[in-house]
């Protein structure tokens, strides 16, 4: 890696029915900004999961790497 990166690792629970792709802009892309609380990010993104995609157990991690 080379410059600042946020990984997202999730289990096929947060991934299901386009869940990422129908709501980026208002579940992940608040994650990009330097002062996103990552916890609280990612327990709302099992939040939101779980009650769009309910049907499966959901496990997600975000790590940010800070080059530099």
């Amino acid at each position: 890696m080379q410059e600042d990166t946020l990984i997202l690792l999730a289990s096929d629970g947060l991934t299901d029915n386009q869940l990422l792709e129908n709501y980026w802009l208002t579940n992940v892309a608040p994650l990009l900004s330097v002062n996103a609380n990552l916890q609280q990010g990612v327990d709302r993104l099992i939040d939101f999961a779980n009650e769009y995609n309910g049907h499966d157990n959901i496990t997600a991690i975000v790590v940010r790497a800070k080059m530099g």
